[in-house]
């Protein structure tokens, strides 16, 4: 991991591309096959914390605050969980989830200097996996 201060640094770049809305990061706990399989492992509150992320959030208290924040920003789900956990926070049906994404937000992601075809480059190189496909169409920069 980075240090604490480069991920709230980076945070606040994020957040002056977005004028409003609320941008939201998924992250999954282990589940007890994982800690058999793995050992204990931090949880993501634990890291949240590491990367200066004061609050985090169950389904219930998050699905409330994302129902009074407005717009909220999310990068295409690629995992079936997330998918499901869109559809208890928002309603989307995990079949749209990746249609619904923040583009804007995928974008203002890649690294600073990336040009538009490198940014392609990675997404089809990742979509091009065994089991992935691409659900998403990169947009003119």
């Amino acid at each position: 991991m980075f240090s604490k201060d480069t991920y709230i640094q980076r945070r606040e770049i994020l957040k002056k591309n977005f004028s409003s809305g609320t941008i939201l990061f998924m992250g999954n706990d282990y589940t007890i096959d994982d800690i058999v399989w793995m050992g204990d492992m931090p949880s993501v509150a634990s890291l949240a914390r590491e990367s200066g992320i004061e609050q985090t959030a169950g389904t219930d208290e998050l699905k409330s605050k994302l129902e009074k924040s407005g717009q909220v920003l999310f990068l295409p789900p690629y995992r079936p969980e997330h998918q499901i956990k869109l559809f208890q926070l928002l309603k989307i049906n995990p079949a749209e989830a990746a249609q619904k994404a923040s583009i804007p937000l995928a974008v203002a992601i890649a690294k600073p200097g990336m040009t538009e075809a490198q940014v392609a480059a990675k997404v089809s190189f990742f979509c091009s996996m065994p089991g992935r496909n691409l659900q998403w169409v990169m947009p003119a920069i």
